[in-house]
């Protein structure tokens, strides 16, 4: 099995590159592990995102590394103390529970309008 790439970072320590099949099927590779993490924080790649390190032979799911645990873990944190995209999703489920209401009661006022 050949040896995994390295790419030297900014700080001199050395990164593992991968590659990753996207959303949309298409393969994406040369991707270090300081960019993997911006990714997952930016919610591009999540936990069943395909990921093969270089030089491996299988595929794997992104959630099953544990270099990214980590960062997985604080995406959670985030997500579960009320983010913006937790707020929205409850106003919306608000907003659709409003007009289901709202369709109801002119259902039933038009219906009892008919009836007179």
């Amino acid at each position: 099995m050949p040896a995994a790439r390295q790419l030297k970072t900014k700080t001199g320590r050395e990164t593992r590159m991968y590659k990753i099949i996207g959303s949309d099927g298409s393969e994406y590779d040369s991707i270090s592990a300081d960019k993997m993490k911006e990714w997952i924080l930016a919610n591009r790649v999540d936990k069943k995102t395909p990921v093969m390190s270089e030089g491996a032979e299988d595929w794997v799911f992104l959630g099953d590394l544990k270099e990214f645990a980590e960062t997985f873990a604080s995406v959670q944190k985030t997500d579960a103390v009320g983010s913006p995209k937790h707020r929205w999703g409850r106003r919306a489920v608000y907003i659709g529970l409003f007009l289901v209401a709202v369709v109801i009661i002119a259902f039933f006022l038009l219906k009892k309008a008919k009836h007179h």
